[in-house]
């Protein structure tokens, strides 16, 4: 058994403000007086005249009875009884009768017709309802979460893939600026690089950027009388040198034979004959080593100088027989003496040095007397700066 029912809104009888929803039956349909007949009469052995007859005359005398007042008990039908509703009396003394304002009939069914059985039913009724109720809900949400789930996905997937995209442009992107930054470098580089000539010397940026540097420990004094770059990389060298080039030069006993002239970037060293060379010799003497150890020192003490190792004799002549032809060879081999010492013992480099044999052709003094030839035969060590050495020097730091 079967019993619809349906879940409908109303408003609260007690608070029109609050919602309520309740149960209301569905019915199935109404089966009449001969629809019952018919069935009775196949389950019995009745006919239908008599089902309807004795109905009706069961209807006519329910009737009257309930008009005189009697409670009418049919058996496992059930019960009917009159009913009215009238205005409640003042109190329990009062003499008038209460007039009726409505009169019903009420009907309690018979224990015949078992309610267990029919709660039972619409019990199942109620739980098969809600379950196909939230077996239609649970669909749906099943549907709905399952529109979201995809939903998702779909989007994740264009996220991942837009995501991809994006990682690509960027990697594309550090790949260009990395090229960009690689190529303002070179830029920068070169330009640092850029060779410039200025009064017919070419300098870089990076070069003129050492040489202000250097120029930092000149004597400002100095500096103010450069007037050309070529002054002040004059002057650099100059100051390089003057720092190496102390009294340590000059040994004990040796300030009347060893003279030291600098004139603005050219440092002019004298030394005496007597010395580096016996008489008509130029074979250096031994005793002359810690001197020409204390020169190389100071050439090496700064590589961007050329050394011109010059030789000078008196006006006498080489007398006839000599191993040696005259006196411009004895000004060379002298020179070149002084040259090899220079290279072979104390490792100054040969492309720095220069020899030069100048004879007696520029004396310093008069060769009338014995001190004035002795004055003339003289060892000069002119040390220049070689601007070329200097810039390549720059270069190189």
């Amino acid at each position: 058994m079967a019993i619809g029912y349906r879940i409908v809104r109303r408003k609260n009888p007690q608070n029109s403000a609050e919602t309520q929803y309740i149960m209301q039956h569905i019915s199935k349909g109404i089966v009449d007086l001969d629809q019952m007949a018919a069935e009775i009469t196949k389950e019995s052995a009745f006919s239908e005249a008599d089902v309807i007859g004795v109905v009706t005359a069961l209807s006519s005398k329910l009737q009257q009875h309930l008009k005189r007042g009697n409670s009418v008990d049919i058996g496992p039908l059930g019960r009917y009884k009159i009913g009215f509703s009238a205005k409640p009396l003042p109190d329990s003394q009062a003499t008038s009768a209460p007039k009726a304002e409505r009169f019903y009939i009420s009907f309690q069914p018979g224990s015949r017709i078992n309610l267990k059985i029919m709660k039972k039913a619409i019990a199942l009724t109620m739980l098969a309802t809600a379950i196909f109720a939230t077996s239609c809900v649970s669909k749906k949400k099943y549907v709905e979460l399952e529109n979201q789930y995809n939903d998702t996905r779909s989007t994740l997937a264009r996220t991942q893939l837009e995501k991809e995209e994006i990682e690509a442009k960027y990697a594309k992107i550090e790949e260009r600026v990395a090229s960009y930054n690689s190529k303002i470098q070179s830029l920068t580089d070169s330009n640092n690089n850029r060779l410039q000539q200025i009064e017919g010397v070419v300098v870089s940026e990076n070069d003129k950027e050492k040489m202000r540097k250097a120029l930092a420990n000149v004597d400002p004094q100095e500096l103010a009388q450069a007037k050309t770059l070529k002054d002040s990389m004059n002057l650099i060298v100059s100051y390089n040198l003057k720092k190496n080039l102390d009294n340590s030069l000059v040994g004990e006993g040796e300030e009347d034979d060893i003279k030291i002239d600098i004139d603005e970037t050219v440092v002019m060293i004298t030394i005496s004959d007597k010395l580096l060379f016996n008489s008509g010799s130029a074979r250096v003497n031994s005793k002359a080593n810690p001197l020409l150890e204390r020169l190389a020192n100071v050439i090496n003490s700064e590589p961007a100088l050329e050394v011109m190792v010059e030789g000078h004799t008196d006006s006498q002549t080489v007398k006839p027989g000599a191993y040696i032809k005259d006196n411009w060879e004895l000004s060379v081999d002298r020179s070149t003496a002084v040259i090899r010492k220079l290279q072979d013992d104390y490792g100054v480099a040969p492309e720095k040095l220069i020899a030069a044999g100048r004879s007696s052709y520029h004396p310093l003094t008069e060769n009338e007397t014995k001190e004035g030839r002795a004055k003339n035969r003289r060892t000069r060590i002119v040390i220049l700066p070689n601007l070329d050495k200097f810039l390549a020097l720059l270069s190189a730091n």
